[in-house]
C-alpha cells in the first residue's frame, strides 16, 4: 500500500483536534511527531484517537502511557479500527473488570469513525466552496 502523505497530513490535523478535545490542551510538537510516525506506519486515525481516550481514562494519564500503547499495538500489528476492536473484545473476554462501562464497544467506535468522516467531508466541501473550487 502506497503512503499517501496528504492523507497523513489530514489525519495528523484531525488527531490534533481530537487530542485538544480529549485532553483540553493542544498537542505538543513532540507528540505530533510520534503520531505522524505511527500514521506513516499505517495506523488508522481511529486507533490513534482510541489510544488518546484510553490514556485519558488511565489512573495517571501521560504521553509515556499513550506511547507505550502505540508501541504495543504496533508490535501486535493492530493498525486498523477493526483490529483494535477485536483486540479489545478479546482482552475483555479474558479479563473481566468492574470498569467495563468505561470501554467503548465496537458500535461506538464505528459510529465515532463515521461522524469524523462526515465532519471531515463537510469541512472539505466548505473549504472548496470558500475557495471557489467546483465540488465533484
Amino acid at each position: 500500500m502506497a503512503l499517501n502523505m496528504e492523507q497523513v497530513k489530514a489525519d495528523l490535523f484531525e488527531a490534533g483536534k481530537a487530542y485538544a478535545e480529549i485532553f483540553g490542551r493542544r498537542m505538543a510538537l513532540s507528540y505530533k511527531a510520534d503520531v505522524q510516525y505511527f500514521l506513516m506506519q499505517g495506523m488508522e486515525l481511529d486507533v490513534i484517537i482510541e489510544i488518546f481516550e484510553e490514556t485519558v481514562r488511565a489512573k495517571r494519564p501521560s504521553w509515556a502511557y499513550a506511547r507505550a500503547i502505540f508501541k504495543r499495538l504496533m508490535e501486535q500489528d493492530v493498525l486498523t479500527a477493526d483490529a483494535y476492536i477485536a483486540r479489545q473484545t478479546a482482552w475483555h473476554m479474558t479479563h473481566p473488570t468492574t470498569r467495563v462501562t468505561t470501554w467503548p464497544d465496537a458500535d461506538e467506535i464505528r459510529y465515532k469513525q463515521q461522524l469524523r468522516m462526515i465532519s471531515m467531508e463537510k469541512e472539505r466541501l466548505e473549504a472548496e466552496k470558500k475557495g471557489g473550487n467546483k465540488v465533484g
